[in-house]
């Protein structure tokens, strides 16, 4: 074993390790075998809590406590031996105390699992019943990227003619779906809008055998959760399966999805050029919005948003013929465009001192990234900063997208180019060099500590774009 992860190892036995399982749980979302994968990775676990710490709900106050009571008795029984001369004993006990807290942690998880399961398929059961006697037209936004985007962007569209429900945040796991049917909807809505997850096969049929949907809108398609999907055309297999749940001509998907995807039926396209019969003309992008016509035979509509970058633009386009289609006025259509605002922490621009930050953390695929770097290449600044640690959970594709994000990064040209270091940052580096970048490369090993001091790092006319973000969990 190396002197560092003798060191690491050691860190298990600290006082406060308890309380990091319990973190590291909370981190997986309570995935018992990616919280043992975690701690077979040997952390030092006094600097494993370096993004977030642990929100105290009640199962992880009640994991807290079971977990230092696990350790006291433990730790209480290997004294008691000692003292009363079983020294071998008292030291093996004492050796394993951690491995016995987390063992037992991962098995109290995982049979919780099992009970919620059971639980959970009553609540399924009555939000399927409730939708199917909803009259509402019943929208679902899937895809690899841009899903609660177009989702905020739809409902804010269609709210200005409609009455309209849509899931909160980027909610999209069943239960939480299933949970707020139940409880939110009144039953007098006429549009219901809700945005699909995906991780692992089979995903998409499940949360469509639970809405029932009249239409689907794929967002796009990116080689994400392959820990979870395995290979690239499982998880194009269970975007395709959206095909057997709505009819032929109420399916709408970006145009770089229906490139990759290859659908059995034809699909209503948008893209650069427009949706439906509107055309899309005269993009003006700034900061502060983005501005386009949408042109159709001889008729013109100008259109501004408050979102910033032209990948805005074919999905606006798309939120108005939809909403055109659905019954709205060509004039409610044009105020919800104008309302659509940048969803939190997805390409949302503030000023700080004189410059301005752009945060897409939320991103995590490369398309994203795509987009997010064309903006920065193309837009006005004294100075550019570009900060990433990369993307996760790319699988098998990990090298060829990392290259991939080095070579966009180099062609944006930014001043400054900052990573939160982790295992794929030499990979971007490297790329970075190879495709002729000049400018400053920087390595932060404390993410949460740069994110509160970068105030300081800028000055007037400065623009920093920061892109997607890592959990503690990945390396």
């Amino acid at each position: 074993m190396k002197q560092d992860e003798l060191r690491n190892y050691l860190t298990i036995y600290l006082p406060t390790a308890p309380y990091v399982f319990v973190y590291m749980l909370q981190q997986v979302e309570n995935n018992a075998t990616e919280f043992l994968k975690w701690v077979n990775r040997a952390p030092d676990y006094r600097h494993v809590m370096k993004r977030k710490k642990l929100v105290l709900t009640k199962k992880a106050s009640m994991l807290l406590v079971l977990a230092y009571g696990l350790a006291a008795i433990i730790v209480a029984a290997s004294a008691l031996l000692f003292i009363k001369g079983y020294y071998p004993f008292a030291v093996g006990l004492f050796i394993v105390q951690p491995a016995l807290v987390i063992l037992f942690l991962a098995y109290i998880n995982k049979l919780g699992v099992k009970l919620i399961a059971f639980k959970r398929r009553k609540d399924y059961y009555i939000a399927s019943e409730k939708l199917l006697a909803h009259k509402a037209t019943k929208i679902v936004v899937l895809g690899s990227y841009g899903k609660t985007t177009a989702k905020e962007l739809l409902a804010t569209t269609l709210m200005q003619g409609k009455k309209v429900a849509f899931t909160p945040g980027n909610m999209n796991v069943p239960i939480s779906h299933a949970r707020w049917i139940i409880n939110k909807l009144t039953g007098d809505e006429e549009v219901l809008v809700f945005e699909v997850g995906e991780g692992e096969p089979g995903d998409i049929k499940r949360f469509c055998e639970l809405l029932h949907p009249d239409i689907a809108v794929l967002t796009g398609y990116a080689p994400n959760h392959l820990d979870g999907y395995g290979t690239t055309e499982a998880l194009k297999e269970d975007l395709r399966s959206i095909e057997d749940f709505v009819k032929p001509g109420n399916l709408y998907m970006a145009e770089q999805a229906a490139k990759n995807l290859n659908f059995k039926n034809k699909v209503n396209i948008y893209g650069e050029k427009g949706s439906g019969d509107w055309q899309i003309k005269n993009v003006e992008v700034a900061i502060t919005g983005t501005s386009f016509d949408l042109v159709h035979g001889k008729e013109k509509v100008s259109l501004h948003s408050n979102l910033i970058g032209e990948h805005n633009v074919p999905p606006l386009a798309l939120c108005f013929s939809l909403g055109l289609s659905l019954g709205l006025t060509r004039k409610e259509a044009e105020t919800g465009i104008a309302r659509t605002m940048p969803f939190e922490h997805r390409m949302q621009a503030s000023e700080l001192n004189g410059a301005w930050l752009i945060d897409d953390t939320y991103n995590g695929n490369l398309e994203g990234i795509r987009a997010g770097l064309e903006l920065l290449k193309n837009i006005k600044a004294a100075r550019k900063m570009y900060v990433t640690p990369g993307l996760v959970e790319q699988g098998t594709e990990t090298e060829k997208v990392h290259t991939e994000i080095g070579k966009l990064i180099a062609q944006s040209k930014p001043d400054i180019v900052v990573f939160m270091h982790n295992s794929v940052c030499h990979i971007m580096e490297r790329s970075l060099k190879e495709h002729g970048y000049k400018g400053i490369i920087r390595f932060e090993a404390d993410p949460l500590a740069f994110y509160t001091n970068i105030q300081y790092e800028l000055a007037g006319g400065d623009v920093v774009l920061m892109q997607n973000d890592w959990t503690d969990n990945y390396n």
